[in-house]
């Protein structure tokens, strides 16, 4: 398990890039130059919140990464605005780990 666990976050390190097959291209703009950002979904549970980021508890994304804890850092704190914590939520990642948009499953408030 720690094996795998070094590999994931070494994987990161290096910039891991996403199979073509599970990319979504985004128009948003986020990268220079026109360039088209690489982006994955996913679901999880909040168990941290701070002003610039939030720990996760997520399930698989895509076939790269698999379910573990994570902390992310977010494009924009006001993202975690309407968050608390044990909130179940979907995310949308860049190929670098930040969250560009997050929210709560099914919210009643």
């Amino acid at each position: 398990m720690n094996r795998f666990l070094s590999l994931c976050i070494l994987t990161m390190s290096l910039g891991f890039v996403f199979p073509a097959p599970l990319v979504a291209q985004s128009d948003q703009g986020h990268m220079s130059h026109g360039a088209k950002t690489m982006t994955m979904t996913g679901e999880g549970v909040v168990k941290r919140l701070s002003n610039a980021s939030v720990t996760l508890k997520h399930g698989p994304i895509g076939a790269t990464m698999p379910p573990m804890t994570m902390e992310f850092a977010v494009a924009d704190a006001a993202l975690l605005r309407d968050l608390k914590k044990g909130d179940e939520v979907t995310f949308t990642i860049t190929s670098d780990m930040l969250i560009i948009e997050i929210g709560a499953k099914n919210k009643t408030r």
